[in-house]
């Protein structure tokens, strides 16, 4: 689990993960950052960069974060002794895949721990719009109960 979470190019997507091509891939890798034992903020700049060159609007990338991303990494905050060095796309990208797959009542139950990175999310969410010059929105003020509501209209089972 350790390791370099860029250490594995896409095209190197493990079996029972995503296809390679996948463009939610560098958006998992880099969101996954938020999830280490370690100073997170210190990865803001480059989460921010990753993520604003992506296709997907501050929105989806939002539902990324809370649908996919931290339904399959949130045990890792809870722990004593967490990954603080990276996951491994080995380990990384089944994980989200198989987390995919659970049924959406299941992935929600997570959310109660959404608390625990939603403040390094609207860090990074100002410097997503930051970057792309957009005006700062007031979504990245949003509650984690309001993404709980907004990501549940949006999101289809």
């Amino acid at each position: 689990m350790s390791g370099s979470a860029a250490a594995t190019p896409a095209a190197a997507a493990a079996p029972n993960g995503p296809s390679s091509d996948d463009p939610r891939i560098p958006i998992w890798r880099g969101l996954s950052d938020l999830y280490l034992d370690t100073d997170v903020s210190l990865f803001y700049s480059h989460i921010a960069e990753t993520l604003a060159a992506s296709p997907f609007t501050l929105d989806e990338l939002r539902d990324i974060l809370i649908e996919d991303v931290h339904p399959a990494l949130y045990g890792n905050l809870l722990i004593v002794a967490g990954e603080w060095a990276g996951f491994e796309d080995e380990w990384l990208l089944p994980r989200i895949a198989e987390t995919r797959r659970r049924p959406r009542w299941r992935r929600r139950l997570t959310r109660v721990f959404a608390n625990a990175v939603f403040d390094d999310w609207r860090e990074v969410a100002a410097r997503i719009e930051a970057i792309r010059g957009a005006v700062p929105a007031s979504e990245t003020s949003k509650t984690c109960d309001d993404v709980s509501d907004d990501a549940s209209e949006r999101v289809s089972p």
